[in-house]
């Protein structure tokens, strides 16, 4: 997936900006892949199903409560209710 969002930057020619990001999170990405595949440690805790909920959850409310897509506080409940029931839609086979 992530080599079909770096194509799809490249060949709409959205701007230099998206394309500097696309490419930098691409690169960043397969070189956590890279790390995570060897270097053991990093394996161990990134395979833990509920290690990556951790990591994702408050970076998705630092990103929607900075950029200002969230104006009303009461959204954010309405947000941690979705996020929850995603987190325990993934996490049930876990």
């Amino acid at each position: 997936p992530s080599y079909l969002l770096l194509l799809r930057t490249r060949v709409m020619k959205e701007g230099s900006e998206k394309e500097v990001s696309a490419t930098t999170a691409f690169i960043m990405g397969q070189f956590i892949v890279f790390i995570s595949t060897y270097y053991p440690p990093l394996y161990l805790a990134l395979s833990r199903p509920h290690t990556l909920t951790v990591l994702v959850i408050p970076y998705l409310l630092f990103h929607f409560c900075s950029s200002g897509t969230i104006r009303n506080p009461f959204l954010i409940i309405d947000l941690l209710t979705g996020i929850s029931f995603l987190t325990l839609a993934f996490n049930m086979y876990s």
